[in-house]
Formats: structure tokens, C-alpha cells, sequence
């Protein structure tokens, strides 16, 4: 048996219209807030990259210097990744690429992106989901079903998989039964 589930590029478009403006905290009082996407495109090589607005808060001596990003590609990677637990989770993770910074040169605004990404990697900003805890579940049948006292549903594997159109999750299941012990034979009746 599997499961899917299907985002169209609009759905994503929709979704990140709704968490916009979006903060990230980069550390200390440092952080990039990204503002609504200017457009919305499916990668199948590399993931899901969204052209937007930003603004970076950074702490510079001290200070607070805010700085407008007029134009950022920011990359949300889908992937199936092991957690320290050993189950496996749907994570997203953030990069981002191409920030062309108002007060900077060309030249820095490849820095700058870089030091943020770094901390977007140190700071583990990832959305993850974990789909096998939400999915593994034992349905208990009712009383008078003499058999059996349920039927499970276990994952066994997943996929990810991203066309230029859509991203999908594939979840594979088995199933199980777990059945009443066999009782033993009634006893004769006294005559």
C-alpha cells in the first residue's frame, strides 16, 4: 500500500505568501527576514527556489545595522534524512544564493551570503516532519470481532520526488493483524 502527497508550485507560492514576512534568527540579535516570493520555481536537481525580498539585521561593533536585500534566491531543499534517533523525517533545509544587498557590491554580497548560510547550517533552520510517527498506528477492531483485536499500518520506506511541476512525498506501507490466541477446545457438555 502507499500514500502520496503532492505540492504544486502554486501550493508552495500560497504557503510562503502566508508565512511571509518570515524571521530567522541567526544568532545573537542577527537576522534575515524574507518577504514574499516574487516567483516560485521547482528544480528536480537541486529543490524548491524562490526569488524574494529580504532584509538582514546584523550586529556590526555593536550596532544594528539593518540592510535591504533588494532581490534574493532562496532554496528550500526537500530530503529524507535519519535523525539521531534513527527514524526518518521529511526535512527541508534553507540556502540561500544570488542576494543582490542595496549598500554592497557585488563582490560582498556573495560574502555576506555565504556567512549567512553558514549560520543557516550551524543553527540546524530546517522545518522536518516525521511522517512515520504520524502514519505507524495499530486500529483496534471492536469486541465482537473474535479473530483478531487490530490491524496495523507500519512504514517501510518513503521517496521524495520533484518534476519542475510538483513535489511529492511516496510513503510505503505493510500491514499487519494481530490475531487472538487460539483458544482451547470447550468443554463437553455433562449428559
Amino acid at each position: 500500500m502507499q500514500i502520496e502527497a503532492t505540492l504544486t508550485r502554486s501550493d508552495v507560492k500560497a504557503l510562503f505568501e502566508r508565512l511571509a514576512p518570515l524571521t530567522i534568527r541567526l544568532g545573537g540579535d542577527d537576522e534575515l527576514t524574507l518577504d514574499g516570493p516574487l516567483k516560485v520555481k521547482f528544480d528536480p536537481s537541486s529543490g524548491v527556489r524562490f526569488f524574494c525580498r529580504a532584509k538582514v539585521r546584523w550586529s556590526v561593533l555593536g550596532l544594528h545595522v539593518p540592510v535591504t536585500v533588494r532581490a534574493v534566491g532562496a532554496l528550500v531543499v526537500p530530503l529524507l534524512e535519519r535523525t539521531t534517533k534513527g527514524t526518518e523525517v521529511l526535512a527541508f533545509k534553507l540556502a540561500l544564493s544570488g542576494a543582490d544587498i542595496a549598500v554592497l557590491p557585488d563582490a560582498l554580497d556573495a560574502k555576506v551570503t555565504e556567512r549567512i548560510n553558514a549560520e543557516l547550517v550551524k543553527n540546524r533552520v530546517r522545518a522536518a516532519w516525521d511522517f512515520r510517527a504520524l502514519l505507524d498506528h495499530a486500529f483496534a477492531l471492536p469486541d465482537r470481532v473474535e479473530t483478531a483485536t487490530a490491524i496495523g499500518l507500519n512504514v517501510r520506506r518513503a521517496a521524495v520526488r520533484m518534476t519542475t511541476e510538483a513535489l511529492s512525498l511516496t510513503v510505503h506501507l505493510d500491514t499487519s493483524v494481530t490475531r487472538v490466541a487460539a483458544r482451547s477446545s470447550r468443554p463437553a457438555r455433562a449428559s
